[in-house]
């Protein structure tokens, strides 16, 4: 008797840890997808990380991410999620092989920043030509 008692009292703690609990992701996986003025197809673009200014910033943890190489108009980059100030100088490598000095400024400022709050983003980036 008492070992069946043992039994189902170890079969309901078991019974009862089983449970799924889930912890929210931190993370975020973000394509960023570059936008010309003039519709012009960047191949390959560079941000220097050593360039004062050139922020893709976390607003909640002051966490400073460095900005990949771009490729066929795009990167992909995994971040913590949160609100995030972005703005860069870069060189583009347009189609024709034509290099430009492009910046992107449009959330450069907190009351424009980009919340990346989700699981997978996807947000596009404006570029100017600075030549």
């Amino acid at each position: 008797m008492k070992e069946r008692l043992f039994i189902l009292i170890c079969t309901l703690f078991c019974a009862m840890s089983c449970g799924t609990k889930t912890e929210p992701e931190l993370f975020s996986v973000v394509d960023v997808v570059l936008s010309t003025e003039d519709g012009a197809s960047v191949v390959s673009m560079t941000v220097s990380p050593s360039i004062e200014g050139n922020q893709f910033r976390n607003l909640n943890t002051g966490i400073n991410y460095t900005i990949p190489q771009f490729s066929d108009n795009h990167c992909s980059m995994r971040v913590q999620k949160g609100v995030y100030v972005i703005g860069f100088d870069g060189v583009a490598t347009l189609s024709g092989g034509v290099k430009r000095r492009v910046r992107h400024y449009s959330h450069i400022e907190p009351v424009n920043a980009v919340n990346l709050l989700n699981a997978s983003e996807t947000i596009t980036l404006d570029l100017i030509y600075l030549d």
